[in-house]
């Protein structure tokens, strides 16, 4: 399956479709396509979107490390040409798979294809603002316009409900294939209403009706709430013919000489400093190839330069310190744009979950090709606990039925489960043993700490704890760290970037080249400070 993806060759079944005998096998037009292949080939294209898109958003929320060193210069028209892939691969299939699909009764197909675009169109609206969609793939127009993302955002509204009512029909049949939920159409229903959810949250500050369709979602109780219910793209551990292994799996675990990507010094502060306690998912996240800070200079050049005079006092710089449990969490802070020392078997990589990696047992071993889960990960797209912290949100943002406290709590339990009965037949080698009572610490402080926690913090205070929660189980998916960061101005105590001026805050990406290269009816934006229709955040961000 995979390999369709990789070739971007759409294959169709001749078995039960009687050609002319003048018609080409080589030429057989959409018509003739089989349903469940065009369905396959969608859904890894899906998966391949999800896990591109995560990217630079992680990136700019501290996620993951940006090099930077600008917002304006961080990336490049080029970077998003793989992002708009998607029209060519899944968008086009869906218009040739859904009339057939409709055609032959086999609506859960259709309804498939229907969810799955709305989530595609949703997610280029929050990362570009008004983009193609009514002029897409029409033949007859060259040089499509764009559409205003809040005219798409309405459009994907009617279009999840249709998604809704094929999979209430009765079908002729099921996928022979269905590689997210199995064919099983109340998980797709509860992904579609949860997907309503997050786009509600997400146009808070502009949609009077957001809180509405919140509480009717809520009363029809049919939201992801089971890690049964996850939206998840699965990977496995094939390396060959082809290679299905998390993508971040090869890219850290495979190469000869380094571990490909860096680590947030941020986000690491948070999971094992921030607190004064260590999050049980620290183990899971990151996996240290090293388990003790350098004070060689040229593998790490942060080691002898001050803390940036535009730090706060506590702003984590390049190496966290907190006794006992934080030597070896190797990063860069945020922005940091020097070259490549030799740290690529030194610095942290990923862990477990969600790649599919090594847990970090202490092991400060470098990586390899067979560790850990061998790559099946997951792309995570909307968890149960993501869908927890949405409604603990609305609930504070927009004052919807739930109670916040309720939800927030439901989130980190939901994340804690996920992430540490993640490929449960990895060795923890016995550091799992008192994860149980952590989780309750951890908890506990969240909820009640007297400095810190939700119970004693005001109204702003009780929406950002929400917020870097949810934050922090994100670890995998950084389009909701985005959106929620532009939406809400939290968390506000990010890092810095390395340089005092690294410009505005990108509040959204440049068109692909690949986009505006070849249209004469769209100009690439001036600059990255153009906000998305649902962007009306006035708080300056960092």
């Amino acid at each position: 399956l995979l390999t369709m993806l990789t070739t971007g060759t759409l294959f169709y079944s001749c078995e039960t479709t009687e050609l002319d005998l003048l018609d080409s096998p080589n030429t057989l037009s959409p018509e003739q396509g089989s349903v469940d292949l065009f369905l396959n080939a969608m859904e890894l294209s899906f998966a391949g979107f999800a896990e591109t898109v995560t990217e630079a958003s992680a990136e700019v929320t501290r996620i993951k490390h940006m090099f930077g060193p600008t917002y304006q210069t961080a990336y490049g028209p080029g970077f998003f040409n793989g992002y708009w892939s998607i029209y060519s691969s899944f968008l086009a299939d869906s218009r040739a798979m859904v009339p057939l699909a409709e055609g032959q009764e086999l609506f859960i197909h259709s309804g498939i294809a229907k969810v799955l675009e709305a989530y595609i169109m949703v997610t280029l609206v929050d990362n570009f603002g008004d983009v193609p969609y009514t002029e897409a793939l029409d033949a007859n127009i060259l040089n499509p316009n764009v559409d205003s993302g809040a005219d798409i955002y309405a459009a994907m509204y009617t279009l999840i409900d249709e998604a809704i009512s094929d999979f209430n029909k009765v079908s002729v049949g099921a996928p022979a294939n269905d590689l997210f939920y199995g064919g099983d159409t109340s998980k797709w229903i509860k992904f579609a209403n949860s997907l309503k959810l997050k786009m509600y949250l997400t146009t808070g500050l502009v949609n009077s009706g957001s809180t509405a369709g919140i509480n009717s979602l809520i009363a029809g109780g049919n939201l992801i709430s089971s890690e049964a219910d996850d939206m998840e793209f699965p990977w496995a551990t094939n390396i060959v013919s082809p290679d299905s292994r998390h993508p971040k799996y090869g890219n850290n675990y495979d190469n000869a000489s380094s571990s490909g990507d860096y680590m947030s010094t941020y986000f690491m502060f948070n999971m094992v400093v921030q607190k004064n306690i260590t999050d049980p998912r620290a183990r899971y996240y990151f996996y240290r190839q090293s388990d003790t800070n350098t004070s060689d200079v040229n593998e790490q050049s942060c080691i002898t330069k001050p803390k940036p005079g535009h730090y706060a006092i506590t702003d984590p710089y390049c190496n966290i310190q907190h006794p006992g449990d934080s030597d070896g969490y190797w990063g860069r802070d945020h922005g940091n744009s020097d070259g490549i020392p030799p740290d690529g078997f030194l610095k942290t990589t990923f862990g477990l979950y969600p790649i599919g990696g090594q847990y970090d047992a202490d092991q400060a071993a470098p990586v390899a090709q067979t560790l850990g889960g061998l790559g099946a990960g997951i792309s995570p797209v909307i968890l149960t606990s993501y869908v927890h912290f949405m409604r603990a949100a609305a609930a504070l943002e927009l004052g919807t039925t739930d109670d916040a406290r309720v939800q927030l709590e439901a989130g980190i339990r939901a994340s804690m489960a996920k992430v540490t009965g993640f490929l449960s037949g990895v060795s923890r080698d016995g550091f799992d043993a008192t994860e149980a009572a952590d989780i309750e610490i951890y908890v506990t402080k969240v909820l009640t700490d007297a400095l810190t926690g939700y119970d004693g913090a005001s109204p702003a205070g009780k929406l950002e704890i929400v917020i870097k929660e949810y934050y922090l189980a994100l670890f995998g998916n950084g389009m909701e760290a985005f959106n929620n960061y532009r939406r809400t101005g939290y968390p506000s105590d990010l890092q810095p970037t390395i340089l005092p001026s690294p410009g505005s805050f990108i509040r959204s990406f440049f068109y692909p080249s690949s986009f505006v290269d070849v249209n004469s009816v769209v100009s690439q934006k001036a600059d990255v400070t153009t906000r998305v229709f649902w962007d009306t955040n006035s708080d300056p961000l960092n």
